[in-house]
């Protein structure tokens, strides 16, 4: 039904550079008295090109016609309608000799490249929900509509306690404490997510001389797949580290904006098919 909630708009380019302006032609769409300001900047600036903010069929398609006049191409669909964001399948190789980059993900089908220093996956320590109200006491730092759609752990207790969601409800404790590592992706639609740590990676499959130092390997094996998946788009620090650039430094990409980033490409390479 058009008045059901459940419903969200995706940026097809991401998050806008001038993502103040995207929020402003949001908030105007949204044209609702409980939307703040602060709710839509945070939307806008944190979704990962998700608008995550409560809609209705109909608010979600006013708001991309709204985006779309503006020249920011956007799409309103359910959010079971989004591509979710699977496990890895982590490898420590891949096959550059064959069809398949790795079992199951054709090098042909391969339309994002991405390079990030991943947070481990954490783990959500309780928040204090008032008995009385019901409502958390550390929903403020964001609106999350869309967490339980794109797979994003949340406690039980929080979820059926509020009406939206943060993406740390309390502070997130890394299992086991794992620390953050470098990884590259291959993702591709209807393929496994195919993900490696450049630590663990075994750069002797990579064709061509040997390469000396990290960075230099690196560099090496990304050069290695765009040559295998040229159309790929190139996302996260894979620019960076084409060009050999130093990575130290680099802010870890927390788990749950790591799975919404991953459904938010997926689900763009699928409403708008690479030519």
């Amino acid at each position: 039904m058009d008045g059901e909630l459940g419903w969200t708009v995706l940026l097809r380019d991401g998050v806008p550079k001038d993502w103040a302006r995207a929020a402003r032609v949001v908030l105007d769409a949204m044209a609702s008295p409980a939307i703040t300001a602060g709710d839509v900047n945070r939307a806008v600036r944190m979704g990962r090109g998700f608008v995550d903010l409560p809609m209705t069929s109909a608010t979600s398609e006013r708001v991309a016609a709204a985006l779309c006049a503006a020249g920011l191409e956007a799409r309103g669909l359910r959010w079971a309608e989004c591509e979710a964001s699977e496990p890895p399948l982590r490898v420590k190789r891949l096959d550059f000799e064959g069809p398949e980059a790795a079992p199951g993900m054709p090098w042909a089908r391969v339309q994002v490249l991405h390079t990030v220093v991943a947070a481990p996956a954490p783990f959500f320590l309780p928040p204090e929900v008032n008995p009385s109200t019901r409502t958390a006491g550390v929903v403020a730092r964001g609106v999350s509509w869309g967490a339980v759609a794109l797979g994003i752990p949340l406690l039980d207790e929080a979820a059926s306690a509020v009406g939206k969601f943060t993406d740390s409800l309390g502070e997130p404790v890394a299992p086991g404490g794992g620390t953050p590592e470098l990884v590259v992706e291959l993702l591709g639609l209807w393929a496994p997510r195919v993900q490696l740590a450049v630590s663990e990676f075994q750069h002797e499959v990579v064709p061509g001389p040997p390469a000396t130092g990290t960075r230099a390997r690196l560099a090496k094996l990304l050069a290695a797949i765009v040559a295998r998946a040229p159309k790929a788009r190139l996302e996260g620090v894979t620019t960076q580290a084409l060009r050999r650039e130093l990575l130290e430094g680099q802010k870890p990409l927390p788990a749950s904006d790591h799975k919404r980033q991953v459904s938010a490409w997926l689900t763009a390479s699928r409403l708008w098919p690479p030519s």
